[in-house]
């Protein structure tokens, strides 16, 4: 077999390299994103020529392998969720798996943000109606003070009505009074000055006989 050796080799390392041409831009600016370069492995193009061709297959698994444990052991070290991405021995990260549950995280976020806004909005509605609530029993107490009041002035205006009736009463009978002394007094006068007159007459016929 070593002739399907010599052919078969080389086409595959080349195929290789190719694809790892083509696919590096692809991941490289992910992989970046996700570790600084300084702490990833570093394998060069003379290192990948030294590989032998039956080698070289697991080496690039082990290199992804070692990529992928490093990022995800440096986003647990950061408290980022590791679990949005999955390593693979063939370094496979499910992006659109991450983005979903980010997706649904930020849902969730979002839902329990409008369900604050809704409480804050109940609880404003609550003062509001409190306020309301006290501003009506202010103006009903008002309203009783000033019925108080009222009913107060009544009271006044009833007893100085019945004061002042009570006065004019209390005249009339002192005038009643006194007009029935006077006109009695003066009866009696003008009486015992009639029966002088009288007495006086008759004394006067009896002398001239």
């Amino acid at each position: 077999m070593p002739a399907c050796g010599t052919v078969a080799h080389p086409y595959f390392g080349e195929l290789l390299l190719r694809l790892g041409v083509v696919l590096r831009p692809l991941f490289e600016p992910l992989v970046l994103r996700l570790v600084p370069p300084g702490e990833l492995p570093q394998l060069s193009v003379a290192d990948i020529f030294s590989i032998h061709p039956d080698a070289l297959t697991g080496t690039i698994r082990s290199i992804v392998q070692d990529r992928v444990d490093i990022t995800l052991q440096l986003l647990r070290q950061r408290g980022q969720r590791a679990s949005l991405f999955h390593g693979t021995a063939d370094g496979v990260i499910p992006i659109r798996q991450a983005r979903r549950q980010q997706q649904q995280h930020q849902q969730q976020q979002h839902h329990q943000q409008q369900q604050q806004q809704q409480q804050q909005k109940q609880q404003q509605q609550q003062q509001k109606q409190q306020q309301q609530q006290q501003k009506q029993q202010q103006q009903q107490q008002k309203q009783q003070q000033q019925q108080q009041q009222q009913q107060q002035q009544q009271q006044l205006q009833q007893q100085q009505q019945l004061g002042i009736c009570g006065v004019y009463c209390l005249c009339s009978f002192l005038a009643l009074r006194t007009s029935v002394s006077f006109v009695f007094i003066t009866t009696v006068i003008s009486n015992r000055a009639a029966r002088k007159t009288r007495q006086q007459k008759e004394t006067a016929k009896r002398d001239s006989k």
